[in-house]
């Protein structure tokens, strides 16, 4: 038997040692936008030094036209006095940009960084820890009133197998007697608690945790990057119609001098000079709309970048565009590899699989080993029980369970159905992720064939607008024909820069639904 005590305090001495050397406390990273990494979001024209900002926001902002306030101003590292308060984008630079200082993009990265504390907390249990102990008070009786007191110290540590070690030392007074001891336990379940996938649970939770919130983030990202090209394009839509417009109206107002001249030598009718007014009301109507609409797309693009009302953006793009095409089986193909959103799905369906069988061993009863082993003495005082002149041992099996595991058994259950809800559901994913690339590839195709035909239909308008004022000017007609071929001109031009505008954001939409807009890591896939 004394072989036996040996080898009860060698193991957990072993237990906590390498428990000690194996113990990893998780390290934290720097959260992705601290405020020594994010850019400078407050009011810039308090800042006077631009050289702490990124290379991508200062290339950015080197764009900014020179300042229009001189209070305001600031340099470079070229020396060029820039404007705080407005900037001049690319798409690309919006768009990184916008991954910089996007309000509800920084939200997301502290979300990332919330998990990760979470796997920090978890991963707590497995820690050695350190207990101290202490008591004092008084007891009395029949026999008078005694003061007590005592101090400890409790090393303990938990294995991802389920065995608990603890070291731990005690001594006390209670007015009468001394008593300092010296132990250790450990403590082994046999059946519910036994295994690596019971006891890590909550911990391989958390640490999935982490791996959902950065797809999440990355998912974010890419949706973000839809909404600044479509925002993006939208300005340059409305800036295209707005110019458009302005055209027309300009040559709306030479019609109408044009059909006030001819009246007044009788070449024209009062009715010839009344429609060309109401085409110029109409006009200059659709000019406000035109206005309205672009300042409308420009505070867009701004809350998308982070910026605030004293900002003023601007961009710099036109309606250039390169074709884009896939096949329906490439672009699923690569969409089942790429989608963050399957990779989730397939991931979810191991995790309920280890559920499943975390849940089945709960069901077990709770049956411990317990291995013991203590040194203490007892005396008048300190000095005499710290001899540790006794010894005791322990070895033996713990139950204290719920027969019938009620909870447990209903907890299991519903785990398998978790379980086969979520196969069908990653099915269904599937099934719909299919279908999202198929619907992009369409949409896309369609505008880009939109674009041929407004093309066309705009260069039939503008010769019918050509052949009507020829008509009107040698005296052949009334204007009728000449205000019904300004607004065609209009319309057909304006679905022209809609169809390229469009055909443009359904590329970006395609890449978006195949899952190669952003980059992402390989172990998020």
């Amino acid at each position: 038997m004394p072989r036996c005590v040996a080898f009860v305090i060698l193991a957990g001495i072993a237990v906590l040692v390498v428990g000690c050397a194996g113990t990893s406390t998780v390290q934290l990273p720097d959260r992705p936008g601290d405020a020594a990494d994010r850019p400078d979001r407050s009011d810039r024209s308090d800042q006077s030094d631009r050289s702490d900002q990124s290379d991508e926001l200062a290339e950015a902002e080197s764009h900014a036209p020179a300042s229009a306030d001189p209070a305001d101003p600031a340099s470079d590292d070229s020396g060029k006095i820039i404007d705080l308060h407005r900037y001049r984008f690319g798409l690309d630079q919006a768009i990184r940009w916008a991954m910089a200082n996007n309000i509800s993009l920084l939200n997301a990265q502290d979300q990332v960084a919330r998990s990760v504390f979470n796997v920090h907390a978890a991963a707590a249990e497995f820690e050695v820890k350190i207990t101290p102990k202490a008591n004092a008070g008084l007891t009395g009786g029949t026999g008078g009133t005694n003061a007590t007191h005592g101090t400890g110290l409790e090393l303990s540590k938990k294995t991802a197998i389920g065995t608990t070690a603890s070291v731990s030392g005690t001594t006390g007074d209670s007015g009468t007697a001394s008593t300092t001891s010296v132990g250790i336990t450990l403590t082994q379940p046999l059946l519910s608690g036994l295994g690596k996938e019971v006891n890590k649970d909550a911990l391989l939770d958390a640490e999935f945790g982490v791996l959902s919130s950065e797809r999440s983030f990355v998912q974010f990202q890419e949706s973000l990057t839809v909404s600044v090209v479509r925002s993006f394009y939208e300005i340059v839509k409305q800036r295209e119609l707005l110019e458009l417009s302005r055209k027309s109206a300009e040559r709306t107002r030479k019609h109408v001098a044009a059909a006030e001249a001819r009246e007044k030598v009788g070449l024209a009718s009062r009715i010839d000079v009344l429609r060309a007014q109401i085409q110029l009301r109409q006009a200059e109507d659709s000019l406000l709309s035109a206005e309205q609409a672009y300042g409308d797309a420009v505070d867009n693009l701004r809350v998308l970048l982070g910026f605030g009302p004293q900002n003023d953006v601007e961009i710099d793009a036109d309606l250039s565009y390169n074709e884009f095409t896939i096949g329906f089986d490439d672009a699923i193909a690569m969409a089942m590899m790429n989608r963050l959103d399957l990779a989730q799905s397939r991931d979810e369906i191991i995790q309920a699989e280890r559920n499943v069988r975390v849940s089945k061993n709960r069901t077990l009863p709770q049956l411990d080993l317990v291995l013991g082993y203590t040194k203490y003495g007892t005396g008048s005082g300190f000095s005499e029980s710290s001899s540790l002149s006794d010894s005791s041992w322990t070895i033996g099996l713990a139950t204290s369970t719920d027969i019938r595991r009620t909870a447990e058994r209903a907890y299991y259950q519903q785990s398998r159905l978790d379980l086969e809800s979520r196969e069908r559901n990653n099915r269904l994913m599937g099934y719909n992720a299919a279908r999202e690339v198929k619907d992009a590839i369409r949409r896309m195709e369609k505008n880009r064939k939109r674009i041929d035909v407004q093309r066309a239909e705009t260069e039939q308008a503008r010769q019918k607008l050509r052949l009507a004022v020829m008509k009107f000017e040698r005296g052949l007609g009334d204007n009728f024909d000449l205000v019904s071929a300004e607004e065609e001109v209009l319309r057909a031009e304006s679905n022209l820069v809609a169809a390229v505008t469009d055909y443009i954001v359904s590329q970006v939409e395609v890449k978006k639904a195949i899952g190669t807009l952003v980059e992402k890591p390989e172990r998020l896939k």
